[in-house]
């Protein structure tokens, strides 16, 4: 069951990216965006819509707050109907809402979860996340290559946080999210880690890639070999693993360390070469990565479009390509709303 509640905690999920906000701030958004849903529920009381006024008349930031989440529904109102009438029939099974709920509410859940997407994404897409000493990050559709004081070459994925402490004892990296390629410059006195989810990769002279999604974490070596492991409860080193070129391995903090494997490098490595590749991969994990590259946000509505096999070599920088490609090649239609949320469906 879609509650008010949920939305709002969705709309605070989908913030995460943004720069910081004050908790004024943060509330008065959270109380319009809650006021508006509830406007388009039938079962509003008079004391509710009563209660909404004094709210919104409070001061003029209450109001200033409400006028912007409520310009902004409008502007989608006409497309996102557009959405529900086609996709209706398929959200109608869908598990997200409960079987119960009316048509007309389930409409006003579907408004409700776009209109909160897209007021995360105009609000807050163009700020990166807060500095700290050390750190280093690329917005979403940004590459970026840096090179170290110790003379190591750091190459950042789209959408990545990496922080770097270097010492004269040892070369830190914590991989904080998204990805990147390490070309470890040789210096055995001092050894290179990557620290990401509770595990450590280390090398001394290699090249290696570090992919993060959520706490899943995926090591594929290029070049020499390096060592991963998980870190114990006294955050030290236990059971490395060793990898070598061509292979990789995967972690995370709830399974532990995987066994070694064969890596398809030409698609480990094809966000260096500017490529998306996929092989038979669902659609939903197509759109996860092509969305890393998307300015707004990408949604799939449709219940059992995201377990499509998809193949192709897309370009990084032209996700709007993969989106045509879908629509051309496997039959998925779609709808952009506001200029920032594409809506994949059947």
């Amino acid at each position: 069951m879609v509650t008010l509640d949920s939305l709002v905690m969705q709309s605070r999920r989908l913030l995460r990216h943004g720069h910081h906000v004050t908790p004024d701030d943060r509330t008065l958004s959270d109380e319009a965006i809650h006021w508006r849903v509830r406007l388009q529920s039938e079962d509003l009381t008079p004391e509710e819509h009563r209660s909404f006024e004094e709210w919104k008349n409070r001061t003029p930031d209450h109001r200033a707050a409400f006028d912007k989440v409520d310009n902004l529904w409008r502007d989608l109102d006409a497309p996102s109907r557009l959405v529900w009438e086609e996709a209706s029939q398929g959200i109608k099974s869908s598990k997200v809402l409960s079987p119960g709920v009316g048509l007309k509410w389930k409409w006003g859940a579907l408004a409700a979860s776009i209109a909160l997407v897209v007021l995360a994404g105009l609000w807050f897409s163009e700020y990166l996340d807060q500095w700290t000493p050390g750190m280093i990050s690329t917005a979403r559709g940004q590459r970026l290559s840096i090179t170290l004081e110790d003379g190591s070459t750091v190459h950042l994925n789209t959408d990545s946080t990496i922080s770097v402490e270097l010492t004269e004892r040892r070369r830190f990296i914590r991989l904080k999210k998204g990805e990147a390629t390490f070309s470890v410059a040789p210096d055995k006195s001092r050894p290179f880690d990557v620290e990401s989810a509770g595990g450590i990769t280390r090398a001394v002279g290699t090249e290696f890639n570090v992919r993060r999604h959520d706490d899943e974490v995926t090591v594929t070596v290029t070049e020499g070999t390096v060592e991963v492991s998980k870190l114990d409860q006294a955050n030290r080193q236990a059971n490395p693993s060793q990898v070598t070129v061509g292979e990789q391995i995967g972690y995370s903090r709830r399974t532990g360390i995987g066994a070694v494997s064969q890596a398809d490098l030409v698609q480990a490595t094809g966000w260096r070469r500017g490529q998306l590749v996929f092989d038979l991969k669902p659609l939903g994990e197509v759109v996860e990565e092509v969305d890393r590259y998307w300015p707004g946000k990408i949604l799939v509505i449709s219940p059992g479009l995201r377990q499509h096999r998809i193949s192709g070599v897309f370009k990084t920088g032209d996700p709007a390509a993969v989106v045509h490609a879908l629509e051309t090649t496997f039959h998925v239609k779609s709808v952009t709303v506001a200029g920032y949320l594409v809506v994949l469906y059947q």
